[in-house]
């Protein structure tokens, strides 16, 4: 029968609330006396006004705006007496306007957990399956035949890029340019050498072909 006894707010005005009560219609019928309590929650003022078991809706007014208060119903059967559950409002201070209140819709139900397909706790095989399975610890881990196959290579990855090309153009003509510097350097030197060979055989010949001034010689080769 507790359980059974429920107060609500339907409304809150501006200097007070509306509040409705429900229990079942045999529980009604045997009550001889219902009261109800309310208060300031910041006080310690507590009130208790009698409320007729077949009135069903409670109006409260001047009562303190921007104050937030506390109400339950106690109804009496015989020698028992039954509490309801306790309410809260809070009057918003505006006579002209009623606030609906509504109660809060009731959670979503908890969605089934559902094992995943491929995954089992058990320590043998799943039969049916079209993959392949490793056991690890008792569990199980089935791979689909699709997951296993090699990946496929984008057609366009093997061509290589206008980049590269380009880079490999350049290092080619680079090297040639340093091959045909090199060459000409060693050709100048070359004839060099040998235009300074000559003219040393010109002036040996001019001194008759005898050494004996070939240090002087050799000072005007490199000197030249």
């Amino acid at each position: 029968v507790p359980g059974s006894l429920k107060v609500a707010v339907t409304q809150v005005t501006g200097d007070g609330a509306v509040l409705t009560w429900a229990t079942s219609s045999g529980h009604r019928k045997v009550m001889t006396s219902c009261l109800l309590h309310y208060g300031p929650l910041t006080e310690a003022m507590h009130v208790q006004t009698a409320v007729q078991p077949a009135e069903h809706r409670i109006a409260l007014a001047h009562l303190a705006p921007h104050t937030t208060y506390y109400a339950f119903l106690s109804c009496s059967h015989a020698t028992t007496t039954y509490t309801s559950n306790t309410v809260h409002f809070t009057p918003h201070g505006d006579p002209a306007v009623a606030l609906e209140v509504r109660p809060p819709p009731p959670p979503p139900p908890p969605k089934p957990v559902r094992k995943p397909p491929f995954w089992s706790s058990g320590g043998g095989r799943k039969e049916g399956g079209g993959g392949q399975s490793a056991e690890d610890g008792g569990i199980v881990v089935m791979m689909s035949q699709r997951h296993m196959d090699a990946p496929r290579r984008d057609p366009h990855s093997a061509v290589p890029s206008t980049s590269v090309i380009l880079g490999a153009v350049c290092g080619v003509v680079g090297f040639l340019i340093i091959n045909v510097t090199v060459v000409m350097v060693v050709r100048q030197y070359s004839h060099r050498r040998a235009r300074r060979r000559r003219l040393l055989e010109l002036q040996l010949e001019q001194h008759g072909g005898y050494l004996y001034n070939f240090e002087e010689l050799m000072a005007d080769y490199n000197q030249q």
